[in-house]
This record gives structure tokens, sequence and C-alpha cells, in this order.
């Protein structure tokens, strides 16, 4: 996807961004983020990060 975007040009990556968040995206200025207002959006990276949290093993297998 990446080099999808450097190589197109404001068409191709206006609907590479409208492929990958349909619902739009809202920006910040307070903040200098995308914000909750991106429902759908968040709560796909929450789920994303925490599938990543769930997948790492803190310890030493026997548990000491």
């Amino acid at each position: 996807m990446v080099l999808a975007w450097k190589k197109g040009g404001i068409n191709e990556r206006k609907e590479l961004q409208e492929a990958l968040f349909p619902d739009g995206l809202a920006w910040s200025y307070e903040k200098g983020f995308l914000n909750h207002r991106n429902e759908r959006l968040m709560q796909e990276w929450r789920e994303f990060f925490e599938s990543l949290q769930a997948s790492v093993n803190v310890g030493v297998p026997d548990g000491i």
C-alpha cells in the first residue's frame, strides 16, 4: 500500500484513502491527531493493538 501511495497520483491516493477509511478521517488541529470522532477507525486500531498485546509473552515459559 505504501508503494501504491507513493506511485499514485491524486486520484489513486483518494481511491486508496476511501478504501481504507470509508467513513472518512477527522483531524483535530488542537490535539494534532485523528480523534475519537473516527469511531470505526479507532475501534479497528483498538482491536489491532489488543491482538498484538495478547500475543506478547512476558517472562519465561516455566514461570520462574
